[in-house]
C-alpha cells in the first residue's frame, strides 16, 4: 500500500468515525433536549478535521518515487467524482431546507454552517473512497493482466 492509500484510507476512517458519532449524539440529545437543540450533536463533525494530519502522520519515504502520470490520473478522476458529488449535496442541501422551513421560513445560521461543513466532509470522503476504489481497481485488473500473460 502506497503513502496516497494510506493517506485516503486514514481520512475515510476519521470522517465515517466522526459521521457516526454526531449521528449518535443528535439522536441521543433528540431525546434528551428535543429537535432545535439536538443539531449540537453535529459539533462531532469536527473530529472530521483531524484527517487534515495524514499528510504528516505518513511521510515520504525517501529514494521513492512519489508522484508518477498513474497518480495523477487517479487524483483527477477523484476530484473530479468528488466535486460533482459535492455539487450534488450542496443542491439536496438547499432542497432539504426549503422542505423544512418552507417558502417563508428563516433558515437559521447554525442550519448554514452545517450544510456548508456537511459539504466540505462530502468533498474530501468522496475524494478518498474515490482514491481507493481507483487504486483497488487498478491492481484487480493489473493481476488479472498478469495471470493471462
Amino acid at each position: 500500500m502506497n503513502r496516497e492509500q494510506k493517506i485516503a484510507w486514514f481520512m475515510i476512517v476519521v470522517i465515517a468515525t466522526s459521521l457516526v458519532m454526531s449521528v449518535v449524539a443528535v439522536t441521543v440529545l433528540y431525546f434528551i433536549v428535543g429537535m432545535p437543540r439536538d443539531l449540537d450533536g453535529f459539533s462531532c463533525l469536527g473530529i472530521s478535521g483531524f484527517a487534515g494530519f495524514a499528510r504528516l502522520i505518513f511521510k515520504k519515504e525517501k529514494g521513492v518515487v512519489e508522484f508518477d502520470e498513474r497518480i495523477q490520473i487517479i487524483r483527477a478522476r477523484a476530484a473530479a467524482v468528488a466535486f460533482s458529488s459535492m455539487f450534488s449535496v450542496t443542491i439536496i442541501s438547499c432542497i432539504s431546507a426549503f422542505f423544512i422551513y418552507g417558502s417563508e421560513g428563516m433558515i437559521p445560521i447554525k442550519m448554514l454552517t452545517i450544510f456548508v461543513g456537511v459539504v466540505a466532509i462530502t468533498l474530501f470522503f468522496i475524494y478518498s473512497l474515490a482514491i481507493v476504489i481507483q487504486y483497488g481497481r487498478d491492481s484487480i485488473d493489473g493481476g488479472e493482466k498478469n495471470e493471462r500473460e
